[in-house]
């Protein structure tokens, strides 16, 4: 395969997607597969090195655009302008002829001297003249001719892009016809022009109650690219932006490409106001939160009846949060017939009313930490006669006498031991 760089460009690789295959621009390997090869090229870049362009012209006209200090790989314009009675015959290298465009652009590769040459025009002898049509940005025309018969009508066409709207046609820089499609007498030679420029569009935004927008534009180019952003109140959340009852956006900055004017509303709704958990339950018992700040819980509720050993845990997670037991509720495990054992967990300080009351195979009570503070009467009323109490080893002297004087307060068994 070949790539063959067009003037003023430069071979860059074959590639295959965004892999670069070869640099050679004569590329020879072997058929394995089915593959699509690119050749990407590049515009030359000027070097730095100048040289001497001129422009210069014979008989019957005027030659412009020379630069005597003109960078190898820049581009260069040059100008021939005929006199009344002549016609530009082209570009001449010496002997050779380099263009007929006029004006001509090419890229300065070495130092040369181009002549501009023109022939005698004979009114009464010429019969056809040219018509040629370019376009700048925004959109194509149509209806050049290279031999079109003098006297005759000729119409050239603009093709609007989108995003643009025409400006109108142009000739040696003065503006000739407003209409797209421009008709004339053919009299001479003619270069025509059609100009575009993109159309203009108003972005409007607009913010109901709960926040306020920003980023509307009077004045943006159709086809380029805006954001608007919402901002939200306290107490609100964003709905989304619209444009009409149509929902464009639920993103709080939208960026969007511009197609015409727009209006755009920010829309928000009041927060919905969801009640606060208070109780949870987990690992078959039921807890109630006591202060969110101090992430504290009471163990309200035992759920199995049946169970013979209770543990009352130190913490408990819940909703990603670590809370600390410190209480067991009132009643919490009364009647649980079948208990036998329950470990009071190290940070409870309180043990409401009846918590164990009328469990009459509870016979032993351990303690795991020593915060204990009140153990409310009855909480152990009706337990087994049987009771012993285990307490840590730091819990000594009068302080285990008087946690033991508490626990027989709250209706334990006289007889009950302390261990």
């Amino acid at each position: 395969m070949t790539a063959t760089a067009d003037k003023g460009y430069e071979f860059v690789g074959w590639y295959e997607g965004s892999e670069k295959k070869s640099t050679e621009a004569v590329y020879t390997f072997t058929v394995e597969k089915a593959v699509t090869l690119t050749a990407k090229f590049r515009k030359k870049q000027a070097t730095g090195e100048t040289v001497t362009v001129q422009a210069v012209a014979e008989e019957g006209g005027t030659a412009s655009g020379g630069n005597e200090e003109a960078e190898v790989g820049s581009e260069i314009t040059v100008t021939a302008t005929a006199e009344e009675g002549y016609e530009f015959a082209g570009w001449y290298e010496g002997e050779t002829k380099i263009s007929d465009e006029n004006p001509y652009t090419f890229f300065v590769e070495k130092s040369i001297r181009l002549t501009a040459k023109f022939v005698k025009n004979d009114p009464a002898e010429k019969e056809s003249a040219s018509i040629t049509v370019t376009a700048e940005k925004g959109g194509m025309v149509i209806g050049g001719n290279p031999s079109a018969k003098i006297g005759s009508k000729a119409t050239v066409t603009a093709k609007v892009s989108s995003g643009y709207e025409f400006v109108g046609w142009y000739c040696n820089g003065k503006q000739v016809s407003k209409s797209a499609a421009y008709t004339f007498t053919v009299q001479e030679d003619i270069v025509l022009t059609a100009k575009f420029k993109r159309k203009k569009a108003q972005v409007t935004v607009n913010a109901i109650a709960g926040g306020t927008a920003v980023g509307g534009a009077k004045s943006i180019d159709i086809g380029s690219k805006i954001t608007v952003t919402a901002k939200v109140n306290t107490g609100y959340e964003f709905a989304g932006w619209y444009q009409g009852n149509k929902k464009v956006s639920g993103l709080l900055s939208y960026t969007f490409t511009v197609t015409g004017n727009t209006t755009l509303t920010a829309k928000f709704q009041k927060k919905a106001i969801i009640p606060e958990e208070t109780t949870f339950t987990k690992n078959k018992f039921k807890y109630q939160i006591l202060d969110k700040e101090k992430s504290t819980v009471l163990l309200e509720k035992g759920l199995d009846k049946k169970a013979k050993q209770v543990v009352i845990p130190p913490t408990v997670d819940w909703n990603g949060k670590k809370y600390t037991v410190v209480k067991i509720g009132k009643e919490a495990f009364s009647k649980f017939s079948k208990l036998k054992k329950a470990v009071i967990g190290k940070n409870v300080t309180r043990i409401d009313k009846n918590a164990f009351s009328k469990c009459r195979k509870l016979e032993n009570v351990i303690f795991k930490g020593t915060k204990i503070q009140k153990v409310e009467k009855k909480a152990f009323r009706q337990t087994s006669s049987k009771m012993t109490v285990k307490v840590p080893k730091s819990l000594k002297g009068k302080k285990r006498d008087k946690l033991l004087k508490k626990l027989k307060s709250s209706g334990m068994s006289k007889k009950a031991k302390i261990k």
